[in-house]
């Protein structure tokens, strides 16, 4: 296990900066040392700051991670894997490793767009990079299953393109959000990334390469952001894929802690901790029908349904349906309990699909307005059926205060 490096992970406070990095004092993330040689390496242990951590043999499935379901210990060959995958890529070890946590949500589907609170918890299971910035300006990634292939970009030269995602625009998301966020002429890098979330199984595997791009983009260039400020950054820079969400994925991957859920408010954007019941198991079972949101309209037809309605709503109301986007938006506007808001979608909302007609009949707008400020880029020519969602989002909202 030759050589030094740092570790940087989405979920659990950090004390101190990377002496690779000496300006970061990062505390969205752990910093961890791998010390190699010698000693360590023969008895096969790990060090965080210095102190150490229980043994990891040579032939233990098991690694130590800092995640979101708390210090664990996980295979430590699989970091040796990509180290050494890295190494046969680009010649020398990587400078640091970076990792984001997938989730999955126990209450509240389909709201954190409208608005409404949600109650997630991350998962051991995790994208995991390891990095070295370089002079190049260029970004070089790999990933360790080839059914991904490798993919190299000038920081110039990124583009995302909506019509065909491809696993290395959800990295140029993250990159794309830092860079913008702070005006950066970015640094290149050499990257490669593993994962062990299924793809398209609803775990958030796209959302957690988002997010490790971004923390990884963050400390490539030596800049400091909070956990919440990653988890913003990280919740818009996803759409440059064209995906609509809400944050809630973005926002459990880095506010995540170890034996709790978290029920994540927004606006502003707060987590709050709620215990899980001593000895409690959760059963996640994937069905293998992979969905890929970015892929198709399904995910956005209902975020553009609830946003119509929105709108729709408040101009029957009265308010200025203009500046509102969200249900929830709409409700404190209008200062109703949710009950009421039902009421209020069963009176001025009707059962069958709206058409952009009839939408922009309704708003007083063109069609052209209605695309280009309304729609998504996948929901062009889609019948909108604003009661259906909105009275999901609402029962959905329901189940979360029962």
């Amino acid at each position: 296990m030759g050589g030094t490096g740092s570790f940087w992970s989405c979920s659990e406070p950090l004390s101190a900066g990377s002496p690779g990095y000496p300006q970061l004092s990062i505390w969205c993330c752990w910093w961890w040392w791998w010390w190699g040689g010698g000693e360590e390496e023969e008895r096969g242990c790990w060090r965080r700051n210095g102190d150490p951590l229980p043994r990891v043999g040579p032939g233990d499935r098991q690694r130590q991670v800092a995640g979101a379901c708390g210090l664990t210990l996980v295979l430590q060959r699989w970091f040796m894997k990509l180290k050494e995958t890295f190494i046969s890529k680009y010649g020398a070890p990587p400078a640091f490793y970076a990792r984001a946590p997938g989730r999955v949500n126990l209450i509240g589907e389909h709201i954190d767009y409208c608005g409404y609170a949600v109650l997630p918890m991350a998962l051991e299971q995790d994208i995991l990079a390891a990095v070295t910035p370089t002079q190049t300006k260029l970004i070089q990634l790999a990933n360790t299953d080839p059914v991904y292939l490798d993919y190299n970009v000038h920081i110039s030269e990124v583009h995302i393109d909506t019509a065909k995602p491809q696993w290395h625009y959800y990295f140029l998301c993250g990159f794309k959000g830092i860079q913008e966020h702070f005006n950066l002429i970015a640094s290149g890098m050499n990257c490669v990334i593993d994962g062990t979330i299924p793809a398209s199984s609803g775990l958030s595997s796209s959302s957690a390469l988002v997010c490790c791009a971004g923390l990884v983009t963050m400390v490539a260039n030596q800049k400091v952001l909070s956990k919440v400020e990653l988890a913003e950054i990280c919740a818009k820079c996803e759409r440059y894929i064209g995906t609509e969400g809400g944050g809630m994925d973005q926002s459990i991957s880095f506010l995540a802690e170890r034996g709790t859920a978290k029920l994540i408010e927004f606006n502003p954007l707060r987590a709050t901790n709620v215990k899980l019941p001593r000895g409690a198991v959760f059963v996640i079972a994937n069905s293998c029908r992979e969905m890929n949101k970015a892929a198709t309209a399904h995910y956005n037809i209902r975020v553009v349904e609830c946003r119509l309605a929105t709108k729709v709503l408040a101009k029957a109301k009265g308010l200025d349906w203009q500046k509102l986007l969200k249900l929830g938006e709409l409700q404190t506007e209008l200062g109703v309990s949710l009950d009421t808001m039902i009421s209020t979608v069963e009176q001025i909302l009707h059962p069958e699909p709206y058409s952009r007609e009839e939408v922009c009949q309704h708003l007083g707008i063109s069609q052209e307005e209605l695309c280009s400020s309304i729609l998504s880029q996948n929901t062009q020519d889609v019948a909108m059926k604003a009661r259906r969602a909105t009275r999901h989002c609402g029962t959905g909202i329901k189940c979360n205060s029962d």
